[in-house]
């Protein structure tokens, strides 16, 4: 990984984490069908994370794509990506992730922006 990748990653976490505020991925996955009883065991996992969480621009919401209420996240990079099946909690309110685009120039991921639903 290049020395300016390190460095744009170090100062977007140190950002996010000054001007940020705490929120949390929580991703549920299923395990294998048991036909003893009959499900799925699930097992859920909570991530602490520091988020920015803006508005979208009047201008941009179109009513499908980006909807009234829609907001954009801008989450630190950390060793667990979000999912587009996770779900995002910011000041006590539940989110459903839309959609998950990493700024990963080169590869390494310096942030993730969320487009996130109530």
């Amino acid at each position: 990984m290049s020395r300016f990748y390190d460095l744009m990653t170090a100062t977007a976490t140190r950002l996010i984490g000054q001007y940020g505020s705490s929120g949390t991925l929580t991703r549920v996955a299923t395990g294998e069908y048991d036909p003893d009883t009959g499900s799925a065991p699930t097992t859920t996992e909570a991530f602490a994370m520091k988020a920015v969480v803006l508005y979208y621009s009047a201008s941009l919401i179109d009513g499908s794509v980006l909807q009234v209420g829609d907001k954009k996240v801008l989450l630190e990079s950390a060793a667990t990506a979000p999912l587009a099946t996770d779900q995002f909690s910011w000041q006590g309110v539940e989110y459903q992730i839309i959609k998950v685009k990493p700024l990963a120039p080169a590869g390494q991921n310096v942030l993730f922006e969320l487009q996130v639903r109530r």
